[in-house]
């Protein structure tokens, strides 16, 4: 597998992670040593194919899986990694999308918001989701009757050098669900979650899997996996959560005490920075998001990822009381 430094080497002209040259280093170090099952991640982009092609060209066994809220970004991408891997042998290469139902529809507009987090009413998103999905007469309209217009749900598969099995789901949203809002929110973590839960159902072995979580509801999707991990005995996990800076995460990363803050270089492999400004426009968000006012990309970069693993030696998780 070409390092982090190889790529630096080289110019990195190709897609790279939004995170720390150093960062991704952690990442493929604690890949190649934890030799997982399955790599998840939360929110796709230039780290999907970027990782993707590190793992074809490690040669190891694994499942890939990647998940997406925009339906404009999984047709770009999937045409993107797909010709990116025209010089491999691939098989088993299917894709399917299933266009929203008018009840599915109405089902989220009625739905209701049960977040974690205690999100300030000026910061809610839900009802701007809605007024997406439902506020247009001619949106309403075309969704009415032309099934190609709606929103959909979708999957990607492809078996790569029958090594890499590469699994990409498109679970619709319409804001970035960031603070775990969504009446569908369970769906989508579901949708990567679940491939271990029918790992686990069929298989008597330990289930390990790496997550590198940079989209939806990242503070809920480590619970989700938290919780899997206390019910399971034989699933072992290795999180990344990525921005780790805000707040809102705290109420899932407390819940393991052994998990660490990973300061990154605030350089990516191309050279660009992570961080390039102080945030301070909205000082109301941005206690929401950071507990204090000013927040500067110094500080961002101290907190740029937290990682928790548990040790093969430990014994397993229980939950508290």
């Amino acid at each position: 597998m070409e390092t982090m430094l190889d790529m630096a080497a080289t110019g990195c002209s190709g897609p790279v992670p939004y995170i720390s040259d150093s960062s991704v280093e952690l990442i493929l170090d604690t890949i190649r040593e934890f030799e997982a099952d399955f790599i998840v991640e939360y929110g796709s982009g230039a780290s999907t194919q970027y990782f993707l092609q590190q793992f074809v060209n490690s040669g190891r066994k694994l499942s890939f899986i990647s998940l997406e809220t925009s339906g404009k970004w999984f047709h770009t991408n999937t045409e993107s990694i797909t010709k990116n891997l025209a010089a491999h042998h691939l098989t088993e290469l299917s894709c399917t999308t299933t266009p929203w139902s008018l009840d599915k529809i109405k089902a989220y507009l009625q739905g209701k918001s049960q977040p974690v987090i205690d999100i300030p009413p000026d910061l809610r998103r839900l009802p701007l989701a809605k007024r997406k999905l439902w506020g247009s007469p001619l949106r309403r309209l075309r969704y009415r009757f032309l099934k190609a217009a709606r929103p959909f749900d979708g999957q990607f598969t492809v078996l790569i050098d029958d090594t890499v099995r590469f699994i990409y789901e498109q679970r619709a949203e319409f804001v970035k669900d960031q603070f775990g809002e969504s009446p569908f929110r369970d769906n989508y973590i579901e949708a990567g979650l679940g491939h271990m839960r029918r790992a686990l159902a069929h298989d008597d072995e330990e289930v390990k899997a790496i997550f590198m979580i940079d989209g939806g509801p990242r503070g809920d999707v480590v619970n989700a996996i938290l919780d899997l991990e206390e019910a399971e005995l034989r699933f072992r996990p290795a999180i990344f959560l990525f921005e780790a800076q805000r707040v809102f995460y705290e109420k899932a990363t407390h819940r393991r005490p052994s998990g660490r803050y990973i300061p990154g270089t605030n350089r990516m492999l191309n050279g660009q920075a992570v961080y390039h400004t102080s945030r301070n426009t909205d000082s109301r968000a941005t206690i929401f998001w950071y507990g204090k006012e000013t927040v500067t990309a110094e500080e961002m970069s101290e907190r740029e990822m937290w990682f928790y693993a548990r040790p093969a030696a430990s014994p397993p998780v229980v939950p508290a009381g």
